[in-house]
């Protein structure tokens, strides 16, 4: 079946919200079952309600997640590749690399989504989702970094509005090999 599902669209436009939702979550199922096969169910929530799966690399393991409307400015939906790192790890060197790894693919941005844990406890004893703090730009990125306590996000997010999983697919593993390619400079970070 997985052939099958090369060219199952992550979004069509006009279709009820319900069969948008369903058809994104089959396609992240699809993905995950690819990418990787070894770990079996492992969707897991984010703290902000999002829904992802753990991909291993060479250089740690990366999350995927599903933005079914977007993230805030960014337009939806969207996967997200992100690769949790330590604040004292993002180094212009690091950002860099992310960047150089995505130029030329359309449709995707390199983003960080900065947090701390007062912020996120705080919402959840207000019943409320906890808000997203998005930066954009490598030089807002490195300006704030010691503004929360971690990333909740860091890496990219594609828009998926005209991508197939077959697509989605290999922009995500293509961006993974580039950053593996990069391994020894990414360890050599403080």
């Amino acid at each position: 079946m997985r052939k099958k599902l090369d060219t199952w669209r992550l979004y069509k436009e006009g279709e009820s919200k319900r069969k948008s939702l369903a058809r994104l979550f089959i396609a992240m199922d699809e993905l995950r079952s690819r990418m990787n096969p070894e770990t079996y169910p492992n969707f897991e929530i984010s703290d902000e309600g999002y829904l992802w799966f753990n991909v291993p690399s060479e250089i740690g393991t990366w999350e995927i997640f599903c933005m079914p409307h977007g993230l805030q400015s960014l337009s939806g939906p969207g996967l997200v590749l992100s690769f949790p790192h330590r604040l004292e790890e993002m180094t212009k060197e690091f950002v860099d690399i992310i960047d150089d790894a995505v130029e030329g693919i359309s449709d995707v941005t390199v983003f960080a989504v900065l947090h701390n844990a007062e912020q996120i406890l705080n919402a959840y004893n207000s019943d409320e989702v906890p808000d997203l703090h998005l930066l954009r730009s490598k030089d807002t990125i490195l300006k704030n970094k010691y503004q929360g306590d971690f990333f909740s996000y860091f890496g990219i997010y594609l828009r998926i509005i005209d991508k197939d999983v077959r697509t989605s697919e290999n922009i995500m593993l293509d961006v993974i090999s580039k950053m593996d390619e990069k391994k020894d400079m990414l360890t050599e970070q403080p």
